[in-house]
Formats: C-alpha cells, sequence, structure tokens
C-alpha cells in the first residue's frame, strides 16, 4: 500500500481529484453520520440520527438524575476469532425501592436499529447467554 504522502506533487495532485471524484460511500442503509457531544464532556460520533437521539435521551435522563453515567459503543467480545458485538451504549440507570427507599442501580445495554438483521439478532442473544445481559433494541 502507498501513502499519498510518498508520491511526487503530481501524482498526488492527479491521486486527490481522482478520490474527490469518487465522493463518499452510501452508508448501506441511507444513515447519516453525526457528531455528538455529551454532557459528560466527551464526543463520539453516532452512526445515525436514531443513535444520536439514545445519546440525547440518555444525556437528558442524566441531567434528570436517572442515569449516573453512560459509555458510547460498548464491545462484548464473543466466541470465535476476533468476533464482538458492539452495543450503542451502556448506562447505569438509578432508582429507588418504594417502601424502605433504598437506592438501586440497574445496567442497560441499548442497540438502536432502524433496520434489524439476522446478524444483530444472533450477537443479542449471543450477549444474553454470555453475559446475562439483555441487550434493548431501540428503534424508530
Amino acid at each position: 500500500m502507498v501513502s499519498l504522502m510518498q508520491l511526487g506533487p503530481a501524482a498526488r495532485a492527479q491521486a486527490v481529484k481522482q478520490i474527490g471524484e469518487q465522493g463518499a460511500v452510501k452508508p448501506k442503509y441511507g444513515n447519516k453520520r453525526v457528531k455528538f457531544k455529551s454532557v459528560q464532556g466527551f464526543t463520539v460520533t453516532a452512526d445515525s440520527q436514531l443513535e444520536k437521539g439514545l445519546f440525547e435521551w440518555l444525556d437528558q435522563e442524566m441531567v434528570a438524575g436517572r442515569v449516573k453515567w453512560w459509555l458510547p459503543h460498548p464491545r462484548f467480545p464473543l466466541p470465535g476469532k476476533r468476533v464482538s458485538y458492539s452495543a450503542d451504549a451502556l448506562a447505569v440507570h438509578t432508582y429507588t425501592l418504594e417502601g424502605p427507599g433504598v437506592p438501586m442501580e440497574r445496567i442497560a445495554v441499548y442497540d438502536a436499529k432502524g433496520m434489524d438483521t439476522q446478524s444483530s439478532i444472533r450477537g443479542r442473544k449471543q450477549v444474553a447467554d454470555l453475559f446475562g445481559v439483555e441487550v434493548e433494541l431501540v428503534k424508530r
């Protein structure tokens, strides 16, 4: 593989022109990637508007005190060579038990899907079987 920086000025200009003419590759399901800045201070790229909406909701829940913290794109290693399931978010929800008023926490894993696939269904089932975590599907 050759880096653009290894090319001479004329060849580099020609390569840059050709790359620009090809344009960006359209995502498989027509989604648009967008940057999102969390109230926690980090910036993450959401793979779709639906995923960005999930991130916005989790931030709103943090501000309201119902989510302690959340992480984008957690990965769960699965059996096989270099196989993993990547969800969209992992969050720690806080709530209080009625009666005794005991503060509790619940971990939730979310995956935003405009279109669910067999591969995704299989991955969520494996995550549930291996880690005891039910991935909650977020749909349009």
